[in-house]
């Protein structure tokens, strides 16, 4: 799908959990002009802000191939962006992708 929008001058946007170096890298060789942002948070912060209960779920055993917990993640190493969003609101960690991307001319961002 990234694809074909891709085609048609739309960009996609994903937001994904790829635990493996290998998928990231299998999804960077599939996308042109891929950015990969790495929001990066300490397990136990995710794991306090989990509002559906997922990770007690999967460390209750209830849940498999959970990243983290019974899945392998492995931090990515080739991001264009690396974002602490255990200390920064969503809103902030949006503000710093838009600001990269308007940076990059990738985006035109302007005030509404």
């Amino acid at each position: 799908i990234n694809q074909m929008l891709q085609s048609r001058s739309i960009i996609p946007i994903n937001a994904t959990i790829m635990g493996l170096r290998a998928h990231r890298e299998t999804a960077r060789q599939c996308l042109d002009h891929a950015r990969f942002f790495f929001l990066d948070c300490p397990f136990k912060v995710a794991v306090e802000r989990d509002q559906k209960g997922l990770y007690a779920q999967a460390l209750a055993g209830k849940i498999k191939n959970f990243p983290g917990v019974d899945l392998d993640f492995e931090c990515p190493i080739h991001s264009h962006m690396r974002i602490d969003s255990s200390t920064l609101s969503p809103d902030e960690s949006v503000v710093q992708i838009m600001d990269y991307l308007s940076a990059k001319g990738v985006l035109s961002v302007t005030n509404q």
